[in-house]
């Protein structure tokens, strides 16, 4: 089908267009169970079934799913005013008391945040500092890693790309307020975006205790940049804090605290997760993961590799590609509906909260045979396969696309070839199938083990 274009002079038709399909689902709780069993397939299926554009019921709440490439192209193409984001992240912001939280605006408001944040986050913040990164990474898994012995790859994850990211863009790394950051936003998250849970959650004395211990962090890194020079090269929180007395002059004190913990919570739930993916993907397929191995050795041979170097390890940039494309941790969008609108022929009423499922596209055969194999060979020529229009969407679409993508494919890889070079893992249950679960993202949880088999060389920046 072809879009129904977004166009003045074809509102008053709009209600003769029909409402979305209704998904088949169980007496009250509809799809609630599908969608939480199989947090991928679900929308895969629905797809297959319906076409590009469903509703679906879960308990008490309605969503119409826009999916697939009609959903890709369609968001691309759309003007502002049609969707926003402000419903989904309002209370999160609400309780995060951060009036201007960039997730919730549109417009110029949001355009103009992410132009101050984004030369903090672009590709060039990483760049530069491959020492520093390998560095946090040879002192994290030297405090955290003995051979033979068994560790939760998520809890892991976290911590290690919590600290790279905290070094990077806020010259310093989460410490003992790590776990708070942690509990305070997968709460946030789940009871005020994804409403998985009660509101109860956010009354309990362990999410109280961490949110306030979050907020202490926070002013803690604007007290402490306060006290210093500006520096020669600033870093994100140096521009958000520049930004205070112009662009930004209209946000509050308590906005900027938030702001500035943004290092240390941008790769809790995608990079650390994807990670967790990646090294999963490997250790199910060891084909894939000796020849990745090799190339991570090779890369090292000489010590701290170039930027150069590292985009010429085309059997890790398949793995990792390949991981986002199966395990894709922003592959549905929330958004609410500002004004009725056409997409594929049906009618897309005010106020309805819309599923954006862009990752429906990666399983979809027409672009990638074979769609449910990992493959690391579908990223290099002749295939290509992720570059046809609406095929790859790992880091969401639109407007409000993932700032800091560029830095975070750079950050994934450098940091999976450092850990296969220096150890050899294997699963601690040989046999073992990761159940998928959306919590937040999606994600394997904390019950996906990872055992050192062995230590395989030395740390990658100790000194000769």
């Amino acid at each position: 089908m072809q879009n129904t274009p977004i166009a003045p002079d074809i509102e008053s038709d709009l209600s003769q267009l029909p409402l979305p399909p209704l998904a088949k689902g169980l007496p009250v709780l509809g799809s609630a169970l599908e969608m939480a069993s199989k947090p991928v397939d679900f929308w895969v299926e629905q797809y297959n079934q319906m076409g590009p554009v469903f509703r679906v019921k879960a308990l008490n709440r309605h969503f119409t799913v826009m999916a697939g490439p009609e959903a890709v192209q369609f968001i691309v193409k759309m003007r502002d005013g049609v969707v926003s984001s402000h419903g989904t992240w309002a209370d999160f912001a609400a309780e995060s008391n951060a009036p201007h939280m960039m997730t919730m605006l549109d417009g110029e408001s949001h355009t103009r945040q992410r132009r101050i944040m984004r030369p903090g986050v672009s590709r060039s913040a990483i760049v530069g500092r491959f020492a520093d990164v390998l560095q946090i990474t040879d002192e994290v898994t030297n405090d955290y890693f003995q051979a033979g012995q068994s560790y939760s790859a998520m809890s892991f994850f976290q911590l290690l790309i919590c600290n790279q990211l905290g070094l990077m863009l806020a010259g310093r790394v989460a410490g003992d307020y790590m776990q708070d950051i942690v509990t305070t936003i997968r709460t946030r998250l789940n009871t005020l975006v994804l409403k998985n849970q009660p509101r109860l959650a956010l009354k309990l004395p362990g999410y109280r205790r961490a949110s306030a211990r979050m907020l202490e962090f926070g002013r803690l890194i604007v007290a402490e940049r306060r006290a210093r020079p500006a520096p020669e090269t600033p870093d994100l929180v140096d521009d958000l804090m520049a930004a205070m007395d112009n662009e930004l002059s209209d946000c509050t004190e308590s906005d900027l605290e938030n702001m500035v913990l943004s290092p240390f919570i941008a790769g809790l739930d995608t990079v650390a997760s994807t990670c967790n993916f990646v090294l999963y993907a490997l250790l199910k397929n060891p084909q894939a993961l000796e020849r990745v191995v090799q190339e991570a050795d090779r890369l090292f041979a000489d010590g701290i590799p170039t930027p150069d170097a590292l985009e010429q390890m085309t059997d890790l940039h398949g793995a990792v590609m390949e991981s986002l494309r199966l395990y894709p941790v922003a592959g549905i969008l929330p958004r609410t509906a500002l004004r009725d609108f056409a997409f594929e022929g049906h009618r897309i009423t005010k106020g309805s909260e819309i599923l954006a499922a862009v990752m429906v596209s990666h399983f979809l055969p027409r672009f990638y045979p074979e769609p449910y194999t990992f493959n690391i060979d579908r990223y290099r020529a002749p295939y290509h396969q992720h570059r046809q229009q609406g095929a790859f969407t790992p880091f969401g679409i639109g407007s409000h696309t993932c700032l800091g993508a560029g830095l975070a494919e750079i950050q994934i890889m450098l940091t999976m070839a450092a850990l296969l070079h220096r150890y050899e893992f294997e699963l601690t249950t040989p046999d073992y199938e990761g159940k998928l679960e959306q919590n937040p993202t999606l994600t394997l949880g904390y019950k996906f083990q990872v055992r050192v088999k062995a230590l395989r060389h030395a740390p990658i920046t100790a000194t000769p």
